[in-house]
């Protein structure tokens, strides 16, 4: 019987295993699978002294305490994603099996502890499948949802969970079983009302997810209302700027003009020198990339930036179609990054961002890398699971038939992308 329970305990290690490895990115998990097996190896050494009955109660119990609460102890920042994965697990084993003994109970079919525990085995397989399920075939869309959940939401789900199980536990033992119609009226009312339980789960998730997405569509609006003032407001100091060179050309011609009636052409030299270190010499290029587009969104970027950092580009974008506007969605998203990170993880002291950017067969490479100082592991998380604008670059490049990947080298975070750019050159 006690093999039943040890192989539950294996089941469940594989699917959250699993689960957690394909979903939540979680590099620790081998050690939780680990700290549980090693439960699994020294549960029948502990378990000498009892009698039979009380190995059934206590084994379950350890096996439930290993599944879930050793994460606890791996202290890294997504052991609660962790215990969500073994509790959602745990949870749902619990409910299947509930169930199965209520209906067994309505329909008067004995149950035995062989049977009992066999099926218990069964529910833990089918939760396995369903995990599998879930991190493969639906992994994207099981991100998604992961994503967009809050810690009260997961809360809730957790609660309505056990509270359905529980339920239909408490028609299975503690309905008095007969033959009575009111009896059996009373079975079927409970398991009615577990099961309600268990649908309130996906209405819960429903509307997290339509408030997930209506908080990220009023991100995005904000997003481009302000890239609008920013857009208005350099159109206003261009036409400031327009207006000064025609006032200073003004100036211009009009000595140059009365110079020449004057027969002063000896003055002309001196007075074109003095225009061009007041009106060409005032227009310095920052950047010169070889595309007017990227020129203008480093310029502005470098502009509004600390006093302290500094933005480099190296290589060509001359290629690139003047008018593809993702490319200023992937520079205006890997600066902000930078920037973000830096202010956050660095000193006082000069900051260099490195951009790097080329064209090579119909593919544009890019790449940025700023220092990092304090808390370097802290920082990559940072970037890789809170970011919104990393989680812009990878659907970016997702979406045009390429990949992202970081890297850590010298205290420097580097992010590279490569994805196909249409009509390159």
């Amino acid at each position: 019987m006690l093999f039943y329970s040890y192989a539950e305990l294996v089941v469940g290690l594989i699917a959250v295993l699993y689960f957690t490895s394909k979903i939540f990115t979680i590099t620790k998990y081998k050690l939780y699978f680990v700290l549980s097996f090693f439960v699994i190896m020294l549960t029948p050494i502990a378990t000498i002294p009892m009698n039979e009955n009380t190995k059934l109660g206590f084994v379950p119990f350890i096996h439930f305490v290993a599944l879930t609460f050793i994460s606890v102890a791996l202290g890294y920042s997504k052991k609660l994603m962790l215990i969500f994965s073994s509790l959602f697990f745990s949870g749902l084993t619990f409910f299947i099996s509930a169930i199965h003994e209520l209906l067994c109970s309505i329909f008067q079919i004995e149950l035995t502890s062989q049977s009992s525990t066999v099926f218990s085995l069964i529910s833990n397989l089918i939760v396995l499948g369903i995990f599998v399920l879930l991190s493969s075939p639906l992994k994207i869309n099981t991100k998604l949802v992961v994503e967009s959940i809050t810690k009260p939401t997961i809360i809730m789900i957790l609660i309505f969970l056990y509270l359905g199980g529980s339920m239909a536990t408490f028609g299975t033992y503690y309905i008095i079983p007969s033959s009575d119609y009111r009896t059996i009226a009373l079975k079927i009312l409970t398991l009615i009302v577990s099961i309600v339980f268990s649908f309130s789960i996906p209405i819960l998730l429903y509307n997290q997810i339509k408030k997930s997405q209506y908080m990220h569509e009023n991100d995005i609006y904000e997003r481009q209302l302000n890239a609008q003032i920013n857009y208005y407001k350099s159109i206003t100091t261009s036409g400031y700027e327009l207006r000064k060179i025609r006032h200073d050309y003004n100036d211009l011609s009009i000595g140059l003009n009365s110079l020449i009636s004057n027969g002063k052409y000896d003055e002309i030299s001196p007075l074109l020198q003095k225009y061009d270190r007041e009106i060409i010499g005032s227009f310095r290029i920052l950047y010169n990339t070889g595309n007017d587009l990227t020129d203008a969104i480093l310029s502005d970027k470098q502009k509004n930036a600390d006093k302290n950092v500094k933005i480099t580009f190296e290589g060509s974008l001359a290629n690139v179609p003047a008018d593809n506007l993702e490319i200023c969605v992937l520079f205006n998203n890997m600066i902000d990054i930078a920037f973000e990170n830096v202010k956050e993880f660095c000193g006082d002291g000069e900051q260099i961002v490195t951009l790097k950017a080329e064209t090579r067969a119909g593919f544009l490479f890019c790449c940025v890398s700023f220092p990092i100082e304090n808390e370097i592991k802290k920082a990559q998380n940072n970037v890789l699971h809170h970011s919104f604008a990393y989680k812009t670059l990878k659907n970016l490049a997702e979406k045009n038939g390429g990949k992202i990947e970081t890297s850590l080298s010298d205290d420097r975070l580097a992010i590279t992308t490569g994805w196909l750019i249409n009509n390159i050159v």
